[in-house]
């Protein structure tokens, strides 16, 4: 009996003793997980591209003149502009006229050129210090050419625009709307790399406008109100230009001009730039703005508001800049009187 009870509790102990030795010894460890990754934080978006850096093709004229239809090439050989069309409109109330050329432009390189236009120089012997090489009165039968005009103040008075439609009054043509205005630090550096390519003299001066070149997604003759356009004329292929001026409908006892012709550098620029022309609302000029996002073009559009007005358009896709008074002369001429 004895022997059973010691045997009974000797085995009781021994469970007790195991329980605790298994008590006693640790259970896994579980690590808490990882914490996670910090989210990446975004590089800031680039600076707005506020400038832009023009290149040289060669120099070329181009002249009002509604009995030519002539193509001219470029001094390069790389552009030909072919007139394809003369509008004169007479504005009897502002007693204004309003000058609109078309043009057809190839591009006769294998290479595409983006952002193709003409910029407006001041040639040393050209009137006033303006763009205008010459200005002509009407044929007369002892100048079938027509008498040149030698008071400087006509030349100043011819003020570059967009290209003209006549509605209730003249307004800008959003279809051949390629006035395009610069800073004068922009113009500078331009200037100086054309004299040192010897494409203009050292008392020639770049002026702060010119016209660009636009490429159309259809009919281009008589373009839809949804037409959208590009800046890339591809190798061998074409775009229109519209150059545009105004100028008063006599300039009495002066007679009326009849024939201008205008000297330009033929250019390239980095950026893509449309400007509001003068008489142009700012909402037109942001309408061509996104246009050009509309149809392709991926490089940021700098919006170019001339003048001193208070105008602040916020369109996220558009950069906007400002200019007071583009130099369309020497004198100094500004675009603004």
């Amino acid at each position: 009996m004895m022997m059973t009870l010691l045997k009974s509790f000797g085995v009781q102990f021994g469970l007790a003793a195991l329980l605790l030795t298994l008590s006693a010894c640790p259970g896994p460890v579980i690590e808490p997980p990882p914490p996670p990754p910090p989210t990446p934080v975004p590089p800031p978006p680039p600076p707005p591209v506020t400038t832009v850096n023009s290149t040289s093709i060669g120099t070329v004229n181009l002249e009002w003149n509604t009995g030519n239809y002539a193509p001219t090439t470029d001094s390069s050989g790389t552009v030909r502009f072919t007139p394809t069309y003369y509008s004169d409109i007479d504005d009897f109330v502002s007693k204004m006229r309003y000058l609109t050329m078309g043009f057809t432009v190839e591009n006769l390189s294998a290479v595409t050129i983006d952002n193709l236009g003409v910029r407006a120089v001041a040639r040393d012997g050209n009137l006033g210090g303006t763009a205008m090489v010459e200005v002509r009165a009407f044929p007369s039968d002892t100048n079938p050419d027509g008498d040149p005009f030698t008071d400087v103040t006509v030349a100043h008075r011819i003020t570059p625009i967009q290209g003209t439609i006549l509605a209730a009054q003249p307004v800008a043509d959003p279809h051949s709307s390629d006035f395009q205005a610069y800073k004068d630090t922009e113009s500078l550096s331009l200037q100086d790399a054309a004299r040192t390519a010897a494409l203009i003299g050292a008392n020639d001066t770049v002026l702060d406008y010119g016209f660009v070149t636009r490429v159309c997604s259809a009919n281009c003759t008589q373009p839809a109100a949804n037409t959208v356009y590009s800046r890339t004329v591809t190798a061998a292929g074409t775009a229109r230009i519209a150059i545009a001026f105004k100028l008063p409908r006599s300039f009495t006892p002066l007679p009326k001009p009849y024939r201008f012709k205008i000297s330009f550098l033929v250019t390239k620029d980095d950026a893509v730039r449309v400007t509001r022309g003068v008489g142009e609302s700012t909402d037109a000029a942001v309408a061509r703005g996104t246009g050009l996002v509309d149809g392709g073009v991926t490089a940021p559009v700098q919006l170019l508001l001339a003048g001193t007005d208070t105008d602040a358009p916020s369109d996220p896709r558009l950069t906007v800049l400002r200019i007071l008074n583009p130099r369309i002369g020497t004198a100094p001429t500004g675009l603004f009187p």
